[in-house]
């Protein structure tokens, strides 16, 4: 008798372990690998909505993360908090992001999947290909505008969003704004009323994936394979 109920609890035992490994298998399978943080700023060209992109960048970036056979859960948020919560590890991956040598120390750039480009808006008549130390540029804190005009001798002054830096190009209190292209879409025409556009130069634009998760290097493995398959 004593064998027989050691033999049914030993049954009970094996059937509950299944069950709650299989349900924690469940779960797991359910829920997102990956936590993505969108930059809002950005959302003219790049927005997600039920989990898929729109906007003229939405192509190259689905690609990616379609082939990387991985689930996405997506946050959009202000980009300074994109790289703050990359920093923290409180997201695994950063886009659409550009590549700027400060942000290595905390993210891991995955393989670029477009170049993207930048303009200088001014009111004056300025030779871009020249020396720039002279001039005084409007450009947005924490961005890769920061490190162009660094890059071309220019002096900057810091701002809060796209908008303000090119009113303050307008009304002719700096010299001009240097702006990505991506941040102008959707933006009112009478922003750059009176302002003369110029390239300024492309940065290689792709993803950072944090370094505090735990699978850095084989999310950014996954990540640049799936990049590759893409322009294939």
């Amino acid at each position: 008798m004593k064998l027989e109920f050691t033999g049914l609890l030993i049954e009970v035992t094996v059937k509950y372990l299944a069950l709650v490994l299989s349900l924690g298998i469940s779960i797991q399978a359910n829920s997102a690998d990956v936590i993505v943080g969108i930059g809002e700023q950005n959302q003219g060209v790049l927005a997600v909505e039920k989990g898929r992109f729109s906007g003229s960048l939405a192509k190259y970036y689905q690609c990616a993360l379609d082939k990387s056979g991985l689930s996405f859960e997506y946050r959009v948020l202000p980009h300074q908090r994109v790289l703050h919560q990359l920093e923290q590890g409180d997201i695994s991956l950063g886009l659409p992001l550009v590549k700027v040598e400060s942000r290595s120390e905390f993210a891991v750039f995955t393989n670029p999947i477009l170049q993207a480009p930048f303009a200088l808006f001014t009111g004056r008549d300025i030779d871009v290909s020249g020396n720039l130390s002279a001039y005084n540029f409007a450009v947005v804190r924490h961005t890769a505008s920061v490190d162009l005009v660094v890059g071309r001798k220019a002096q900057f002054i810091e701002v809060e969003s796209w908008t303000q830096a090119l009113a303050l190009a307008k009304l002719g209190r700096y010299d001009g704004a240097v702006v990505p292209e991506a941040a102008i879409v959707g933006l009112d025409a009478d922003v750059f009323e009176g302002l003369i556009k110029y390239k300024f130069g492309s940065i290689p634009a792709s993803m950072y994936v944090s370094r505090q998760i735990d699978n850095t290097e084989a999310l950014v493995e996954r990540l640049n394979s799936a990049i590759a398959a893409c322009r294939l």
